[in-house]
C-alpha cells in the first residue's frame, strides 16, 4: 500500500513540506492510465469523497544522486504553486506521495475537474464565452507574475487551463514543466510538441543560461499564453503544418 513519506535518506526535508497530510488517506487510484507523455502518466482517483488526479513520474534513473536532484527541484518548484495558488484562477495541488513510481519519486495529487481542459470544455460547450476565460487567466498570470519573486507558470497551452464545476478556468501544472530528468532518458515525439508554445529564447536559451534545467520568465509565459489564444482561437496547434 502506498506510503506518504520515508523515513529514509531518499527524501530530502526539502520533498517533505509538501507531502499529503498525515491526516488525510492516501488517494486511490484506477491502476490504468488516464493519460501522460513521456515523463509522466495520470491517473483518476479518490481522496475520501473528493475525485483527484495522481500524477507519478518516472524517467529518473534509480541512482540516489539524480532521485535527490529531481526531488529537490520538485520541492522548490510546489514552494512557487503553492505561493501562485492564491488566485482563484490558479489551481492548488494537494500534496505529494510516496509509492506509485517504480522508480522511487514521489507523486502529486491534484484535484480533478470533470469538465476537463479548456479545449475539451469549449468543443462541449462552444457557446461558452472564450473571451471571458482568456481575461481570467490573464488576471492569473498578471498576479503570479507580480509576485515577489514572480513566479513563472513555464508550460502555458490549452492542456493546462482546466475548468472546474463552476466554469471558471484554473491553471494547473504550475513549474513543473522543466524537471531535471535522466540525461540518457529518450524524449518521446509527442513531449516535443511543447515546443510549440515556447518562447525562442527558452528553446534556445543564451549561451549564459545553457546547462539550467529551467529558464522559463514571466516574459516567456506571455509569450506561450499568446500562442494559447492562437490555439484556442483558430482549434488547432500552434505551427500545426510542422513537424518533428
Amino acid at each position: 500500500m502506498p506510503t506518504r513519506t520515508s523515513s529514509t535518506d531518499r527524501y530530502t526535508a526539502c520533498w517533505s513540506t509538501h507531502a499529503l497530510p498525515k491526516n488525510i488517506p492516501c488517494p486511490v487510484i484506477n491502476p490504468h492510465s488516464l493519460h501522460g507523455d513521456a515523463y509522466t502518466s495520470t491517473h483518476y482517483g479518490s481522496l475520501g469523497n473528493m475525485q483527484v488526479e495522481v500524477k507519478v513520474w518516472r524517467g529518473c534513473t534509480r541512482d540516489r544522486r539524480t532521485r535527490d536532484r529531481f526531488i529537490t527541484h520538485l520541492a522548490k518548484e510546489l514552494d512557487d504553486w503553492k505561493r501562485a495558488s492564491g488566485h482563484r484562477n490558479v489551481s492548488p495541488f494537494l500534496g505529494l506521495v510516496d509509492g506509485f513510481s517504480w522508480d522511487g519519486l514521489p507523486s502529486l495529487v491534484t484535484p480533478r475537474y470533470l469538465n476537463g481542459n479548456i479545449n475539451q470544455y469549449l468543443r462541449a460547450n462552444p457557446r461558452a464565452n472564450l473571451l471571458s476565460l482568456l481575461n481570467k487567466v490573464g488576471d492569473a498570470l498578471t498576479y503570479m507574475h507580480s509576485l515577489s519573486p514572480p513566479v513563472a507558470h513555464g508550460g502555458i497551452r490549452g492542456a493546462n487551463i482546466l475548468i472546474a464545476d463552476d466554469g471558471e478556468p484554473r491553471l494547473s501544472d504550475l513549474c513543473i514543466n522543466f524537471l531535471p530528468h535522466a540525461p540518457d532518458f529518450t524524449v518521446a515525439g509527442d513531449e516535443l510538441d511543447a515546443e510549440r508554445w515556447m518562447a525562442p529564447e527558452i528553446l534556445d536559451p543564451a549561451p549564459e543560461l545553457q546547462g539550467y534545467y529551467n529558464v522559463t520568465t514571466p516574459e516567456s509565459d506571455v509569450y506561450s499564453f499568446g500562442m494559447t489564444m492562437l490555439e484556442l482561437f483558430s482549434g488547432s496547434h500552434p505551427a500545426r503544418t510542422l513537424s518533428h
